[in-house]
């Protein structure tokens, strides 16, 4: 904050929660509380509180902001205050009162308010530089879909669909901590979000053409048409129209005419569409298309595109992007706010394509089970990057949808003994 926030050349700082006296000429005192009344660089005659507008013609303002460059170039997007539409303008420099990034070098379009929804936040203006996002890794599917999850609102009405892909799928949200979910729920406030469990709840098509549901939060009830499903106890079968409520929230279940075999060939020519060893990014349960060539000759890196060394404040001594790299930015975001920088990377050695995990802070997972090593891969396995899934495909191998699922046996803590004292363990 200090670096970003400063608007004129640090004599002095001092640090939130610390005291500085009045009679220091050059102190800026960064705040994060209260932005507007402590960052004053002066004596303030009138401060505006963040969220409020004041209009320029008041001589005594002093306006923060997010990202104020200590030298702006000559063209540079600013934010009128007092314009309540959010029009994006440009004035000289000695006129500019709100700064962000530069956007570019040409005038802004005079209908640029038209384009621009008053209500969105453009996060690459706030961070001060542009993530690089291929649209083909938010691309529908392209796989056909088994069933789906119809969201209701208090109302009962309709209001979020989920299409499932995959014949065995894990639904509920991602927790760090967890090994990584199928059918992330992502349109729930945030009050459902909390009583979902990670795992929530195990689906599957049965060879019969029959669909199962098995609840795995022993925390958070799971229901069937209003009746309590008890944990890890025998999967109950799933029929059109049925109501699932997972902690708070009710969907309706409506399955598809699609049968086993028909996602069989569906997914056979999805994955015969590449001639060479290849990772396919995977999403509800199945690969869904996108995917990367792998060449044994050069390792490959799986992260998310950052800005080069220097660009923002304290970065010139951040590595480089290295020469073969998958950018994962244009993920879902509920997919993509979970997956490093730098996340993992996969290399060819001794006739078999091995992964090394390169994050400390965020997992990466095979099979759903955790790797802190490089380890050795097998055509066909899972590799999880947090909430992100992908399938190794080798043209040798036999296209197989994925691993077969243990859905894992949680602790129940609220039995009031330890796992080791419980004999049926």
């Amino acid at each position: 904050m200090c670096e970003c926030l400063a608007p004129v050349r640090r004599i002095h700082v001092r640090m939130p929660g610390t005291r500085t006296p009045d009679t220091c000429p050059n102190a800026w005192h960064p705040y994060a509380g209260h932005m507007s009344e402590c960052l004053a660089p002066g004596r303030r005659k009138h401060v505006r509180l963040p969220g409020t507008r004041t209009p320029e013609t008041c001589p005594r303002a002093w306006h923060p902001t997010l990202f104020l460059p200590t030298s702006a170039p000559t063209s540079t997007i600013i934010l009128d205050l007092s314009d309540t539409s959010h029009r994006i303008i440009d004035r000289p420099r000695a006129e500019r009162i709100f700064m962000t990034r530069p956007k570019s070098n040409a005038p802004p379009s005079p209908d640029a308010s038209a384009s621009r929804p008053a209500s969105t936040i453009d996060l690459d203006i706030l961070r001060g530089w542009s993530e690089a996002r291929d649209p083909a890794l938010a691309s529908p599917h392209a796989l056909s879909a088994l069933a789906t999850l119809r969201q209701l609102d208090p109302n009962q009405t309709a209001i979020a669909s989920y299409p499932i892909f995959g014949p065995a799928i894990l639904l509920g949200r991602f927790h760090s901590q967890h090994s990584p979910i199928d059918l992330l729920l992502d349109n729930l406030q945030d009050h459902q979000t909390y009583r979902l469990g990670s795992p929530h709840a195990h689906l599957e098509l049965l060879p019969t053409g029959q669909w199962v549901i098995q609840a795995l939060a022993p925390q958070s009830p799971t229901l069937l048409n209003g009746e309590p499903i008890d944990t890890l106890a025998t999967a109950r079968e799933l029929r059109h129209g049925d109501r699932i409520t997972l902690g708070v929230t009710t969907f309706v279940f409506e399955p598809h005419d699609t049968t086993l075999e028909d996602h069989q060939l569906e997914l056979d020519r999805l994955l015969a569409s590449s001639n060479a060893p290849a990772l396919f990014l995977m999403r509800s349960g199945a690969p869904c298309g996108p995917y990367l060539t792998l060449d044994p000759q050069h390792p490959i890196t799986l992260g998310r595109s950052y800005p080069p060394a220097g660009t923002l404040p304290n970065s010139q001594h951040w590595p480089a992007r290295p020469e073969h790299f998958w950018d994962l930015s244009g993920l879902p975001d509920v997919e993509r706010k979970f997956v490093a920088f730098h996340h993992a990377r996969l290399f060819f050695k001794n006739q078999r394509w091995h992964i090394e995990p390169l994050s400390s802070r965020q997992r990466t997972y095979i099979n759903r089970i955790p790797i802190n090593a490089p380890t050795a891969l097998e055509p066909g396995d899972e590799i999880g990057l947090s909430s992100a899934l992908f399938h190794l495909q080798h043209p040798s191998a036999r296209a197989i949808p994925r691993r077969n699922i243990t859905p894992p046996r949680p602790v129940n803590w609220s039995e009031g003994r330890p796992p080791a004292e419980d004999p049926d363990r």
